[in-house]
């Protein structure tokens, strides 16, 4: 093809294809531009709410985003004329190669969709997951953050979680036990640990559950009988604060009792290195 040639090929061809990029970049900006604003006011009306809702607005967020974005470039790429179907096809050769070789990300975020759909944890909640105790901070489809008490921020990917012990649910109850001498009354101690639990009952009204109960005798340990209160709280880490009051009352209450609660304790013997000899008498 000579200059003359292409020229003429511009001049005739020119026109509808720059209406045809115009158009195509006008429609693919207007859908991405709505696909954002939807995913805004989305996420703002699930954060006007609190416990599964926040929790999904980032997931639905990103999928709004998402879909959005394959949208406006399928029809961009309509706008110019493109085939779509063959695009779509290569695209979904190419796709299942990539989730063969993807497998434990398809698994993380397969997990994490259960997660959500199931409620089995939500944001704010007070967890145990893989050993690690903290409080959610975001359940995405692939992560779950988790904040430790120490600040740590735990990145948990959702195909390794197994089992998960949520604090947060209905209630908790707080498990308060002492240790008694076997020389002391057990009956004066499981009477003295039912007196603190009603009076913390009574002073506690939304606290407490159900008045705490003395349980008995949990445990024939070396040094002690353990003895154990227990208490039915609200969830979360008001039943941290409770185990600790519980305690300090507990210990309290057996020293004007003078109820003894023991500690480990060893005897040392001390051996002399230097034997005296007896002075054996000289034969005459």
């Amino acid at each position: 093809m000579n200059t003359h040639d292409l020229q003429v090929y511009l001049a005739a061809h020119a026109g509808p294809f720059l209406v045809r990029l115009v158009t195509a970049v006008v429609v693919a900006a207007a859908v991405y531009v709505g696909a954002r604003i939807a995913a805004r006011l989305l996420t703002r009306a699930l954060h006007e709410r609190s416990g599964r809702a926040q929790t999904i607005a980032p997931i639905l967020r990103g999928m709004v985003i998402l879909v959005g974005t394959l949208l406006a470039v399928i029809m961009a790429m309509a706008q110019l004329g493109v085939d779509v179907t063959t695009v779509l096809a290569g695209a979904g050769i190419v796709g299942l190669a990539v989730g063969f070789g993807a497998q434990t990300l398809v698994k993380d975020c397969i997990s994490g969709f259960f997660l959500i759909i199931d409620d089995v944890i939500e944001i704010g909640d007070l967890v145990e997951i893989e050993k690690i105790f903290g409080r959610v901070e975001k359940v995405g489809l692939r992560v779950t953050k988790i904040r430790e008490y120490n600040g740590k921020l735990w990145y948990v990917p959702n195909g390794s979680i197994t089992t998960v012990a949520n604090l947060s649910r209905e209630f908790t109850r707080v498990l308060a036990d002492v240790g008694i001498a076997y020389e002391a009354d057990v009956g004066r101690g499981l009477e003295v640990l039912a007196e603190i639990g009603d009076t913390w009952a009574e002073e506690n009204p939304k606290l407490a559950l159900e008045s705490p109960k003395a349980q008995g005798v949990i445990e024939l340990a070396d040094s002690a009988v353990k003895l154990r209160l227990v208490a039915k709280v609200p969830p979360g880490t008001v039943a941290q604060e409770v185990a600790r009051e519980l305690r300090r009352r507990i210990k309290d209450g057996f020293d004007a009792a003078g109820l003894e609660i023991p500690y480990p304790t060893s005897v040392q013997y001390e051996r002399s290195s230097h034997h005296d000899q007896e002075e054996q008498p000289s034969p005459s």
